[in-house]
């Protein structure tokens, strides 16, 4: 029973681990795709500002 017990313990520490790994994954990746969505604003602004200005 012990065993068992220890074993469930360790699955569970195993289980909160890949959890905050995979947490930090999507942060990550939403964080990449934030500033390249920024950029793609900022270029559609300039696109904007060049077009206002030749007409």
């Amino acid at each position: 029973m012990l065993q068992a017990r220890r074993a469930l313990r360790a699955l569970r520490a195993v289980v909160r681990l890949q959890a905050i790994f995979r947490g930090r994954l999507v942060r990550k990746q939403a964080a990449v795709t934030l500033r390249c969505m920024q950029a793609l604003v900022r270029v559609q602004a300039r696109v904007h500002a060049r077009l206002i200005l030749l007409n």
